[in-house]
Formats: C-alpha cells, sequence, structure tokens
C-alpha cells in the first residue's frame, strides 16, 4: 500500500522467486508491504515492511495560481506549491528581464534578474523597475533532487508621469502688461514618451501665495480660453507644445496673441492676477496617460481681503 495524502492498495501474484520490484510508484512516497507465502499446505504473513520511495524534482508551479499587481516601479508576485510536490519543496527560484517599454528611450539593459525564495514564501515585491515596461518572468520550484520545470509569464509596469525639473523662485525673462516671458524645461519619460507639453494659466480671485516647487494636480480637461469665459473656469490653455519644440530650455510668452495647436495664447489683464502652470503629458496605447504639473510663476499678485 502506498500512502501520502492519499492511499491506495493492490496485490500482486508472484511467481516462485526470491525478489520482486514493484514500478510505476509515485516519487516520495510510503510503500507498506506484506508478503505471504503460500504453498499446498497452507500460508503464512510476514511483518509489515515499510519503505519510503525517493524524492525526485517537482512539478511545474500552476499557473493558475500565478497572482500579479503590477505598479509604476515595482511589482507584486505570488503563488502556490506544484501540485506534484514529488519531495519537500527547498526552495523558489525567480528570474526576471525586461523584453521592451513603451518608451524607445529607456535603457533595459540592467533591468534583469534573480530571486530565491524559502518554501513558506510564495510571494515577492520586485522593486527597481522601469514604469511602461513588460517584462518575462520563470519561475520553478526545488526539491533535494533538483528543480523542476519552468513556467513562465508576462507582466508590464503601469506608466508614470513624466518627471519634471524643478523651477527655482526667479525672476521671468520679460514681463510687460499683457505679457510675460518665462523658461519652459522639457520633461523626462518615463515609461512612455511625452507626447505633448501645456502651458496652463489660471485667474487668481483670491491671493494666494505659492512656490515654484509645488506639484499640483493636473489639468486633465482642456479648456480653451473662450470656453473659459463660457463656462466661467478660473483657468484655460493657452498653448500646447509638441516635445520636438522642446527639446532644450526654451524662452515662452504668455499672452503674445498667438495660437498653439488650437489655443489662443490671449493677452493678460494688467487688473488681474494669475498663476502660470506647466504640464507634460504622456500616453501609452492611446488610451492610458499620465501627468506631471508644475507652478512655475505668479504675475500681477493683486493684494485682497477677505470679507
Amino acid at each position: 500500500m502506498c500512502s501520502t495524502s492519499r492511499s491506495f492498495a493492490a496485490e500482486e501474484l508472484i511467481p516462485t522467486s526470491s525478489h520482486y520490484t514493484l514500478r510505476g510508484l509515485r516519487p516520495f512516497v510510503t510503500v507498506r508491504l506484506r508478503l505471504v507465502l503460500a504453498n499446498p499446505e497452507g500460508s503464512k504473513e510476514s511483518e509489515e515492511i515499510v519503505k519510503q520511495t525517493e524524492e525526485d524534482v517537482p512539478g511545474p508551479i500552476p499557473m493558475e495560481s500565478i497572482q500579479t499587481g503590477p505598479y509604476e516601479e515595482k511589482i507584486f508576485m505570488q503563488w502556490k506549491a506544484p501540485n506534484e510536490t514529488n519531495g519537500v519543496i527547498t526552495l523558489y527560484e525567480i528570474t526576471y528581464k525586461a523584453l521592451g517599454s513603451l518608451d524607445p528611450s529607456a535603457d533595459l539593459t540592467t533591468q534583469r534578474g534573480q530571486v530565491f525564495k524559502l518554501p513558506n514564501e510564495t510571494h515577492h515585491l520586485f522593486v527597481g523597475l522601469y514604469p511602461g515596461t513588460t517584462y518575462y518572468f520563470t519561475l520553478k520550484a526545488s526539491t533535494n533532487k533538483g528543480f523542476g520545470p519552468p513556467v513562465t509569464t508576462r507582466i508590464a509596469t503601469k506608466i508614470a508621469a513624466p518627471s519634471m525639473p524643478e523651477y527655482e523662485t526667479e525672476s521671468p525673462l520679460n514681463e510687460t502688461d499683457t505679457t510675460i516671458t518665462v523658461l519652459l524645461k522639457p520633461a523626462q519619460s518615463r515609461g512612455a514618451p511625452v507626447s505633448a507639453y501645456q502651458v496652463v494659466v489660471q485667474e487668481e480671485r483670491k491671493q494666494k501665495v505659492r512656490r515654484a516647487t509645488d506639484v499640483l494636480e493636473c489639468f486633465s480637461i482642456p479648456v480653451s480660453f473662450r470656453n473659459a469665459s463660457i463656462l466661467n473656469s478660473p483657468h484655460y490653455f493657452a498653448a500646447e507644445l509638441p516635445p520636438v519644440s522642446l527639446a532644450v530650455v526654451q524662452p515662452f510668452t504668455i499672452g503674445d496673441n498667438k495660437t498653439y495647436n488650437g489655443y489662443w495664447n490671449a493677452p493678460l489683464s494688467p487688473a488681474k492676477s494669475y498663476s502660470i502652470y506647466f504640464q507634460a503629458l504622456s500616453k501609452a496605447n492611446g488610451v492610458s496617460i499620465s501627468f506631471t504639473v508644475y507652478f512655475i510663476y505668479q504675475f500681477n499678485v493683486l493684494l485682497t481681503v477677505d470679507t
């Protein structure tokens, strides 16, 4: 009789012989044997013999047990032991490498690694990954006899908002009653190429003091100057610039009365107070979109007193 968590029994009729081999047994199971000697005069049963078959390499980790949680720069993964352990699991090995990124400028040469986990550690958090990148994972389990067959899966990290350089508090390059000229700085893509830059002008109807290093919520819904007037929106898009126009630091004049990709850069009012924002956008597969926005200047701040 062989047993692990399950058991079964069988009888074998053995011709006259001094030895016999039981075949087709599973690895790492307990076998209980009794020999029955028989002749025309009768039969006699031996004492029980208990043996265990040797370990073997385990089966594959079940694909359906692999669960993942991708983030921008990390991936959480968990799994279960093989259905056929064929022994005592001693180790799990996970290797990974980057296959490709939505960002063509990404350097993926170092995006690979290997992790070993103890038998009771069936999960791992992979960190230091690159956003918007597909990774190829290989998982396999081991007993004292070695590693079993591997299973593979592909997981992609999420794209991240572009990294915007800091804007120090500094004077504008030029300022008139209706315009202000500032320096715009290119962003660094993180998982998907920068698809556009947007200059946003917000009328400050109450006095607010902001710092140039403030990172704020993005302006996700485009509003033109004319629509802002109709909707009574405090902000409008003064310009949308393609990435090629901002490969290096460039001056830009807010209020120059020109149109940039359908957005009118209307002259500023000398009687109003404005905050100027600059945001970068990234798109992936035409669906996912990410923003980074920085406050860069406050213009014609009018002191007001709340009543």
